[in-house]
C-alpha cells in the first residue's frame, strides 16, 4: 500500500466544481415560473451561486493550507473539532427550526 504524505491541491477546485455542478442541477430541475421580474431574479440567482461556489473554493483552500501546517495535535485539537461540528450542527438545527 502507498502512503503519500501531502493533500491534493486540486480539492478546492474539485468541491467548487461539485457545488457548482449540484446547484445547476437543481436549477434545472426546478419548475419555470414566468414573472416579471424572472430577468432580475435569474440575475440575482446567478451571482449568489457564482458568489457561492467562489467561496466554497476559497473556505476549501484556506482549509487544505490550515491542514498542512503541522499543529501539535493531541486531545486538544480533537476536542476543538468536535466542538466546532457540535456547534455548526446546533446553528444549522436552530435556523431550521426558525423556518418551520
Amino acid at each position: 500500500m502507498i502512503q503519500q504524505d501531502t493533500i491534493d491541491a486540486y480539492a478546492p477546485l474539485y468541491a467548487a466544481g461539485l457545488l457548482l455542478v449540484a446547484e445547476l442541477g437543481y436549477w434545472s430541475v426546478q419548475p419555470l415560473v414566468a414573472s416579471q421580474a424572472e430577468d432580475a431574479l435569474g440575475r440575482r440567482r446567478t451571482s449568489l451561486v457564482v458568489a457561492a461556489v467562489l467561496a466554497a473554493g476559497g473556505i476549501g483552500g484556506v482549509i487544505l493550507t490550515m491542514a498542512e501546517l503541522s499543529v501539535g495535535g493531541g486531545l486538544g485539537l480533537e476536542l476543538l473539532g468536535v466542538a466546532a461540528a457540535v456547534t455548526s450542527l446546533a446553528i444549522v438545527g436552530v435556523l431550521a427550526a426558525r423556518q418551520s
